[in-house]
């Protein structure tokens, strides 16, 4: 009974980290007017809380009908977070290269 409360417990931080991640990411954005390469970091962020649903959702069974699909989803959500990451990275690369960006701050 004890493992399951605290996987529980777990499993609902590994949900509401990401929505705080993602809201102050968004809101560091806004105010400083960041290269937009730091929305594709963002919308992988907000990708992750979904990808933590669809694992929660596997790992405790809720559908127990969808339990293959959810992990195949499960996979290509991690692709497509790793690809935004890239091209949010890639985006902001050059205006890091010189310090610019922190200079002018």
């Amino acid at each position: 009974m004890a493992e399951i409360t605290l996987g529980l417990i777990v499993g609902y931080m590994t949900v509401v980290a990401p929505v705080l991640v993602f809201y102050f990411s968004y809101k560091i954005y806004q105010s400083r007017r960041l290269p937009k390469g730091w929305l594709a970091v963002t919308a992988a962020i907000g990708i992750t809380i979904a990808r933590r649903v669809v694992a929660f959702a596997a790992d405790y069974g809720i559908f127990p009908t969808l339990n293959e699909a959810l992990h195949l989803a499960d996979s290509f959500i991690i692709v497509l977070i790793i690809a935004l990451y890239i091209v949010g990275f890639w985006s902001m690369k050059k205006s890091f290269e010189s310090f610019a960006v922190v200079e002018k701050r």
